[in-house]
């Protein structure tokens, strides 16, 4: 027993200048909100959530039904439907769409502010959420080989030094243990952007932006991601890349998805 004293000494100090460390921590840093800032209570909020309980439930769309096709939350009615009377007019290359919530729902503001100022915490109270209320969607279908990222064009990452995508995408990967391949997909020039045009224009207008960029696909369940789902257009832009390349599939998840009247 006498010979065991300096080990278990050496533990429990070790333990308490752990223990120290998180409480000093706790008070120079304390938990907010991911989205409002409030000071969090460890009683009352998972701390891997890193939201208040009002912003928890302001966010919360776990029983809202969805199109499982196009992730559309507006175009069915009680319960999760194959696809919906909006999807069914176009053809889309992923086989399956997952988002979090509606664009309109207060997402949409999240997401520009991600564009415009790079923000870890709320990107991991978005991933986190996404996991918490569409997990089983994400991982009990078939299982997925790896992530990449919706990419932007050089100039506007070298313009805007803010990828919000890749950070969502890269975050999504480590919660789910999945390799992460931000340099998967390119995007060959830039195009003019999707915002002010009609449905049909989008599916143009993208139809030529991306190809594949270093690794391969052959044979894998690709999780393509973005920040936004509007149309579809992007991601099955993508999708058809990635599918071209030998993809067995491929899954679109966003955080938000757009809905409403978008022209012919």
């Amino acid at each position: 027993m006498t010979s065991n004293l300096p080990g278990t000494l050496g533990q429990l100090i070790r333990r308490s200048s752990a223990c120290l460390t998180r409480i000093i921590t706790d008070l120079l840093f304390p938990e907010r909100c991911a989205i409002c800032g409030l000071l969090l209570e460890p009683s009352n909020s998972p701390a891997w959530i890193q939201l208040c309980p009002q912003c928890r439930q302001k966010f919360d769309f776990a029983d809202r039904p969805v199109c499982l096709r196009c992730g559309a939350f507006t175009t069915v009615m009680d319960e999760d439907a194959e696809d919906c009377s909006w999807c069914r007019r176009f053809e889309l290359f992923f086989d399956r769409a997952i988002c979090l919530g509606p664009y309109e729902e207060g997402l949409g503001r999240l997401i520009l502010g991600l564009k415009r100022w790079p923000r870890p915490a709320l990107v991991r109270a978005l991933v986190r959420l996404l996991l918490v209320e569409r997990k089983s969607r994400l991982l009990f279908g078939p299982p997925a080989d790896v992530v990449v990222p919706v990419p932007q064009h050089w100039l506007s990452r070298l313009w805007s030094g803010i990828d919000p995508v890749g950070m969502i995408a890269e975050e999504l990967a480590s919660h789910l243990g999945l390799p992460y391949r931000p340099d998967g997909l390119r995007r060959k020039k830039f195009g003019p952007p999707q915002r002010g045009l009609g449905v049909r224009q989008r599916f143009d207008n993208v139809r030529s932006l991306y190809e594949i960029g270093t690794g391969q696909f052959r044979d894998m369940h690709v999780i393509a991601v973005d920040d936004v789902l509007t149309t579809g257009a992007t991601l099955s832009a993508v999708a058809k890349v990635l599918k071209i390349a030998g993809a067995r599939e491929v899954t679109a998840v966003a955080i938000a998805r757009a809905e409403g009247e978008l022209g012919p």
